[in-house]
């Protein structure tokens, strides 16, 4: 026990694998949430440009992305700015952002 704190494992999912993924929980769901776009903004962040992508159906990516765009700042703004550090949050406090 370091710090006072029990240890536990994390597992982590492999940057390919967490792409599919949330593109495919933007996809598949009656309901998209906006979490998922902003996973994805900051998967495909730390991908870059030029590294290889998942393997994802074009009909999935096709969907996800209609579906991303179906989502408003309102819902964007209660399901992920306000649960951000303020200091990020302000980075999205617009519609304008």
């Amino acid at each position: 026990m370091r710090y006072g704190l029990s240890a536990f494992l994390a597992t982590h999912y492999a940057l390919s694998a967490a792409l599919a993924q949330k593109v495919q929980a933007l996809a598949g769901r009656a309901a998209p949430q906006a979490r998922n776009v902003f996973d994805l903004s900051h998967l495909l962040a730390i991908e870059g440009p030029g590294a290889r992508r998942a393997a994802i159906e074009a009909s999935s990516a096709a969907r996800a992305v209609e579906n991303a765009r179906a989502i408003t700042y309102n819902e964007y703004s209660s399901q992920v700015v306000s649960y951000l550090d303020p200091e990020q949050a302000e980075l999205s406090a617009s519609r304008d952002a």
